[in-house]
Formats: structure tokens, sequence, C-alpha cells
């Protein structure tokens, strides 16, 4: 079997799988091991060769997507809720195994076209969750995705301005209802500090800073100090900080420049 599965991925450039790249992967590789003590040519290769093909593994991309959203991110709740596939009479997944060793030890073959059938529908799923994967991934709020995981994962690969798009979309006319709307605001304000939208930046640092938001109450600190050089505005930020040796030293700091600035040793621009 192992040596079939070798000949079959001869032109092989890539693996797609469901969970297969932490559990079926393993598997195989350690049978190709196992084997490979009892002198099969082949399956050293085929070991080298699983492990050295890229491997799309759709769970991940699934849960990222979902995880926050659905109970769990099993292949059928999958195609329950984003498929809308019934598989009807289907023998669980869990019960192949036994119905492979019952033809194994007894010679029982009865089961056996019933694991090839629900394998038949799980290669199906796979291949109709590929293009439903790209929509969610396209337009998340069509779909209840986890928007915030997918503009993370946008902006992990550089695309910033998809990222922004996605999270003004979902926060049009919602500001902070709840604390993962939080998260998104947090994270949106992040973008546009990367993208020196200040405006917009402090605007949603503002917003949070009302719910006593600590991040947005540092940066907003940290902005009138820096960049407004305006270190009366900042303290006024720094004072609502939780209390945290950090809190005391940047108090202690700007009331420093305060006084350096009374004294006039210290020169803050026009911007205070």
């Amino acid at each position: 079997m192992l040596e079939h599965i070798a000949e079959s991925l001869v032109a092989t450039t890539q693996l797609i799988s469901y969970n297969g790249k932490s559990f079926d992967l393993s598997l195989l590789v350690t049978r190709c091991r196992l084997a490979a003590l009892e002198g099969a040519v082949a399956i050293p290769a085929l070991a080298k060769q699983l492990e050295a093909l890229p491997h799309l593994d759709l769970l991940h991309a699934v849960r990222r997507a979902f995880a926050r959203c659905w109970p769990d991110c099993r292949l059928s709740t999958v195609e329950q809720r984003l498929l809308a596939f019934d598989r009807g009479q289907d023998l669980p997944g869990c019960e192949a195994p036994a119905a492979w060793l019952d033809w194994l030890w007894q010679g029982n073959p009865r089961r056996l076209p019933d694991v090839v059938e629900h394998n038949r529908k799980d290669l199906l799923s796979l291949v109709a969750l590929i293009p439903a994967l790209s929509a969610v991934y396209r337009e998340p709020l069509a779909y209840g995705a986890d928007s915030l995981a997918l503009a993370r994962y946008w902006c992990k690969r550089g695309r910033d301005q998809q990222a922004r798009e996605l999270l003004e979309s979902r926060l049009a006319g919602n500001h902070a209802a709840s604390h993962r709307e939080s998260e998104a605001m947090w994270f949106l304000a992040h973008l546009y500090r990367r993208a020196q939208d200040w405006p917009r930046a402090v605007s949603l640092w503002e917003m949070l800073a009302r719910d006593q938001h600590p991040g947005a109450l540092e940066a907003l600190a940290k902005f009138h100090e820096h960049r407004q050089r305006d270190p009366l505005q900042a303290l006024e930020y720094a004072r609502r900080l939780p209390n945290h040796p950090a809190r005391e030293h940047r108090c202690q700091r700007l009331l420093a420049k305060l006084k350096r600035a009374a004294d006039g040793t210290l020169d803050l621009g026009g911007g205070a």
C-alpha cells in the first residue's frame, strides 16, 4: 500500500488535506519508517517526500475564519454551515477503523464499501471547500466569519489596506459595543498608526480611552508627548493609566518636562 502511494505521488507538487498536516501525515511517515525496517526500498524516499511536499491543511484556514464563531471546526460542521452538504446515511468516521479491522482480522468486508463512500464524500467536501474559503476570505462579513482574525491574516501578508477596509466595514456605525469590537478598534488604530494616519488613529484611541482602555491611554500619552509636544495633555492621559511602575515613571518624566518648560530650559515648540 505504501509503495502504491509512492507511485501515485510521483508527479505531486502539493498536498491538500483537512487536519492531515498534524494527524494523517505523521501517521503515514511513521508507517513508512516502520516499513523501511522490513527492507521496502521505496518507502524511505516516500517518507522524505511526504515531509518535503508543500501541504495546505484547510483546517487551519477554517479555524482562522470561524473558531470564534462556530462551536467547532470539524469537517461535518463545515459541511453543514458553509457548504450546505448533506451526507445522508453516512458511516461515521470514527467507525472506519473498526470496519477495516473487521476485514483485516475476520475477513469480513461488509462495511468496507461504506468506508470508501465516506472517504469519497470527504474528498468532495475538500474540493468544494477551496473556492468556498476563497469567498469567505474575500467577504468574511457576508459569511459570519471572524473579520478581525482575517484582518490580522491579511496584515501579516503585507496587505494592510485590505485589512483596514475589512475592519472599517465591520465597525461602520458600531463603536466599541463589546470586547470583541474593542479588539477590532484597537487593531484598526494600530493599522492607521502604521500608515501615519494620525487623525484616524487618535479618533479610535479616544473612543477606546473613554472605557479606560490601557493601550489607548498609553498611545494617546505617547502621541501628545512626542508628536504634539504637549506634555500637559500627555500627563492627563498618563495619570489615567492603571497603577504600575511604568505609569509612575511616565508621569514623573512628564512633570519634569513641564517644570523645565516653565523654567525656560525646555523648548516645547509650537505644538504645546
